[in-house]
């Protein structure tokens, strides 16, 4: 698996719908509709292969990473900053595991860490990948644990 789909900010960019999109163009026509722009502005291959036409280009996770020179967040002196921090609290769902995948990867490696996500990522019934929000899968209608399962897994182990 690329390592160029591991987010400098910790995400997954496997369960990305703009990443989905960009490998599945049937896909790029109905997210465009949805998010009210043009197909050709969807277009990312995951934060290890940024260009100027990546939906993920002026992220400032990358600008920050640069100016640090290092290649992620995790590998800065100063992680975890406000800057991820404040990301990994705001109110998208799927930001709000960045700081433990990051502190993950450190303890296991990119590899091992992949191999975790694409499993977690992947319906348990017939092994598609899933996005962040899909709640179902869309090969065979299964209910998927998405990261709004996720969430909520957290606020229960937060109240015990």
């Amino acid at each position: 698996m690329s390592k160029k789909i591991i987010g400098k900010c910790g995400l997954y960019c496997g369960a990305c719908d703009i990443y989905y999109a960009t490998i599945h163009p049937e896909y790029q026509e109905k997210l465009a509709k949805h998010l009210g722009c043009e197909e050709n502005e969807l277009n990312c291959k995951g934060c290890g292969q940024l260009t100027e036409s990546c939906w993920g280009y002026n992220c400032g996770f990358a600008t920050c990473c640069e100016t640090h020179q290092v290649e992620s967040c995790r590998e800065c002196s100063r992680f975890p900053c406000d800057l991820i921090t404040a990301f990994a609290e705001d109110a998208s769902l799927h930001h709000h595991t960045i700081i433990e995948n990051s502190i993950r990867i450190k303890n296991i490696g990119e590899d091992k860490w992949l191999e975790e996500q694409e499993k977690r990522w992947s319906c348990h019934h017939c092994g598609h990948p899933f996005r962040w929000y899909t709640s179902h899968c869309a090969y065979c209608g299964e209910a998927v644990y998405n990261c709004e399962d996720e969430d909520a897994e957290r606020l229960i182990d937060e109240v015990s």
